[in-house]
């Protein structure tokens, strides 16, 4: 009478196991894939916020020569026609004015596209958390519980009908 119950348990036990074992190559496969996929977007992310200080240094710096330019051509001007005074110093404030108003304005915008990119960057590692919880990993408890369920369903055979 105990021969059904333990061969039915074995069976349940070897299931068990060996379907815990292929979850559990699967799972380890698919936290290292999405590990390497966070890793690989965080670099990107990183290379974003490099790419647009790059930007904005070089917008600043064209600005900036700009300005002088501006401002060599206004001198020129001036000198050719030999005037000075009140007029040539109001033209070389508003260009530096210009100038300094461009250049804050540039920096506000670099540093909003940085801030995105960091919320972009928590999304990121939000993102792989959950595809992390999602992933299927193996039920031992459960395997158990089938196991226990077979014992059980192989016992309640065996008893006398009556």
């Amino acid at each position: 009478m105990c021969e059904p119950i333990s061969i039915s348990m074995g069976i349940a036990a070897a299931s068990m196991l060996a379907s815990n074992m292929a979850t559990s190559a699967s799972a380890k496969k698919a936290q290292k894939n999405e590990d390497t996929n966070f890793i690989l977007q965080s670099q990107a992310q990183n290379l974003k916020g490099d790419q647009e200080n790059q930007r904005a240094q070089e917008e600043k710096s064209k600005r900036a020569k700009d300005s002088m330019i501006e401002r060599g051509k206004a001198t020129a001007m001036w000198a050719d026609t030999g005037l000075s005074g009140i007029s040539y110093d109001k033209v070389m404030q508003e260009s530096q004015f210009n100038q300094g108003f461009d250049m804050a304005s540039m920096e506000a915008n670099r540093s909003a596209r940085q801030t995105q990119i960091g919320y972009e960057s928590k999304k990121l590692l939000a993102d792989s958390k959950n595809r992390r919880n999602n992933i299927r990993k193996p039920d031992w408890i459960g395997g158990g519980l089938s196991i226990a369920t077979a014992g059980a369903g192989a016992y309640a055979a065996g008893l006398p009908k009556t």
